[in-house]
């Protein structure tokens, strides 16, 4: 087993491929040289040293998680309660405006919702509800509603409250996986979003903030209609008090708060305090705005990996402000970025998505020698991530390096 990080000339590569382990080869750099930490969440893989192990890192939540729209993974949410109390849609937990419930489905729909008919009467605001919640004035609050298409083949999200003078008034709607923004009266509403989870399965998100506190609120799901018993098939609802959606949280007659998670894993034989190295790492970013996405640490020592509230990915090696280090381009919302970082006692290199390979000078210590897939303290708004590959690199790969294995 060659020694991991080994860098070889061009001309050597090919014995270095036929050396390594087959299962190791695709990990290689463009120069041969070898990861000490590989996780690779899409191919089952996890290897620490050159060994192939069981999962390594504690703490962590992994996917699929079909429920939220991803794929495998560390899941790595912040903390967050969801404010309906009775999230899973049924007939005995959620009531009627103006519709009819038929029988309770049994769907198990991700292993979780059962799903509950909604039909409409003739008014396309028709709609259940799950128990009624209060809103404060100008606050973030993101929703997500989990749905089937029913026999209408639409669905339409509302929230009324006619105690609030103007009216307060926003409705989403639309075919089931496009569903947009219909009315706003008294709201603000951005991020919206159409996920769809397979089998027919959708999930509709979005952001709102009220211009004035709404008690008692009629807040509730149903299938667009004027057509009288036409339906649509209803999961679940979640709001958080947040600008940045995060995963399912069920409640069962009160509201629950889940903790942030904190997953990671310490050195040992990947990473024992080297002088350099390089990390790759590939992620989805699930909201706009600020997101945590690994930091290495030791001896007092942080260099931190996130994305910006204005949208830039950023290393950062100590106190504020530190050594910074900005990607050269903008990374988009919710998407899924591969990024790059290499550092030495010189400085910090890092690529994008095979972008351009961005620079700082500045020594980076050498006590770096644990791994979390979180940033404590970049803010505490900052939004969730999954992680989908990791590798280690105990040595400052080239640009080009950086560039080939971003791309």
């Amino acid at each position: 087993m060659l020694f991991p990080g080994l860098s070889l000339p061009a001309r050597a590569v090919a014995r270095c491929r036929a050396t390594v382990p087959a299962w190791l080869v695709p990990y290689l750099s463009g120069a041969g040289a070898v990861p000490s930490l590989v996780l690779d969440y899409a191919a089952g893989l996890y290897a620490v040293g050159g060994q192939q192990v069981a999962q390594p890192v504690t703490g962590a939540r992994l996917g699929p998680r079909a429920v939220d729209g991803l794929g495998q993974g560390v899941i790595v949410d912040p903390a967050r309660s969801n404010l309906v109390t009775q999230s899973v849609a049924t007939a005995a937990g959620w009531s009627i405006i103006g519709s009819t419930q038929r029988a309770q489905l049994s769907e198990n729909a991700h292993g979780l919702f059962p799903g509950l008919e909604v039909v409409s009467e003739g008014q396309n605001w028709h709609r259940a509800q799950p128990p009624s919640g209060n809103f404060a004035a100008n606050v973030p609050y993101a929703v997500s509603v989990w749905y089937r298409a029913g026999s209408s083949g639409r669905m339409r999200c509302i929230l009324y409250s006619g105690a609030t003078n103007p009216v307060t008034s926003v409705a989403l709607a639309g075919t089931a996986g496009a569903v947009t923004l219909n009315t706003s009266s008294g709201a603000t509403i951005s991020n919206v979003e159409n996920l769809a989870l397979g089998g027919g399965y959708h999930l509709l998100r979005f952001v709102m903030v009220l211009a004035s506190a709404v008690s008692a609120t009629a807040f509730g799901v149903g299938p667009d209609s004027t057509v009288s018993g036409q339906s649509v098939i209803v999961h679940a609802m979640q709001v958080e008090q947040a600008v940045a959606l995060s995963g399912y949280i069920g409640t069962s007659g009160s509201v629950v708060a889940r903790a942030a998670d904190t997953a990671g894993l310490a050195g040992g034989g990947w990473l024992s305090a080297p002088e350099e190295g390089t990390l790759l790492l590939r992620a989805r970013l699930r909201c706009a705005g600020e997101v945590p996405l690994a930091r290495l640490s030791g001896a007092g020592d942080a260099l931190d990996l996130y994305r910006t509230a204005g949208g830039k990915l950023r290393a950062r090696f100590g106190g504020a402000p530190g050594l910074l280090l900005d990607s050269a381009a903008s990374v988009p919302s919710h998407s899924d970025v591969a990024v790059a970082l290499g550092w030495s006692g010189s400085g910090m290199s890092l690529c994008l998505s095979g972008g351009v390979v961005a620079t700082a000078g500045g020594a980076v210590s050498s006590a770096l020698n644990r791994l979390d897939f979180a940033v404590p303290g970049v803010g505490a708004g900052a939004g969730p991530a999954l992680i989908r590959a990791v590798r280690f690199y105990p040595k400052r790969l080239s640009d080009a390096e950086l560039q080939g294995l971003t791309a």
